[in-house]
């Protein structure tokens, strides 16, 4: 897979965009069918239905996230770490950490999808 650095861009805005405006079923197709969100000491949410969950309990706020290091994989696939910001809407609270992220293309669509993401908390 050639890297294309506007559709990572596009999935990774996504992601943000997505889950801040409360769109729980566009964000989870942002993954692949059995795309994995990983928060480091937390149980993995894997498949549409779990990450659709995921993102309809998360809390109400703002993600911004860094400029993405981007490094294309032997087995074709694209990986990226990326810093993040969020700032909860209910209590001010900001927390900051690492996005990484491993990117495939869906074989019937080529659009770019998440096959994981782990989040680390720094703070």
């Amino acid at each position: 897979m050639d890297i294309d650095i506007v559709a990572i861009h596009t999935v990774l805005a996504g992601y943000g965009r997505l889950i801040d405006t409360r769109n729980a079923y566009d964000w989870a197709r942002l993954f692949a069918a059995d795309g994995r969100l990983e928060i480091v000491g937390h149980e993995p949410h894997i498949g549409h239905e779990a990450l659709r969950a995921f993102a309809e309990n998360s809390p109400v706020g703002t993600h911004l996230t860094g400029i993405p290091e981007i490094e294309r994989l032997r087995s074709g696939e694209v990986s990226c770490v990326s810093t993040w910001l969020f700032r909860n809407r209910v209590d001010g609270a900001i927390k900051t950490g690492l996005y990484r992220d491993v990117l495939v293309r869906d074989p019937a669509t080529d659009e770019l999808l998440f096959a994981h993401r782990l989040i680390e908390m720094a703070g």
